[in-house]
């Protein structure tokens, strides 16, 4: 099993940011091999952390090459 971790500390998140994420949600769970995912926040809130697991690295590889989430990287300062 593959797993990648996104591990951050929340800035202000618009709609657009949200619906982006949902959509990034959306592949990742249609991509063959997907596993699942873990949701995790600290107990103050300050600290976010999402986990998605495969079956393989080519599936997990899906997701980090698909257009859609290029583009939220290509965002993130706007929303960090």
């Amino acid at each position: 099993m593959f797993s990648v971790a996104f591990i951050w500390e929340p800035g202000t998140y618009d709609k657009e940011f949200e619906s982006l994420d949902s959509i990034i949600e959306g592949i990742a769970a249609s991509i063959p091999g997907y596993r699942g995912v873990e949701l995790w926040r600290s107990d103050d809130g300050r600290r976010r952390n999402t986990t998605y697991y495969w079956d393989t690295l080519e599936s997990l590889k899906q997701l980090s090459d698909h257009p859609t989430h290029d583009r939220r990287g290509l965002d993130y300062r706007r929303w960090a």
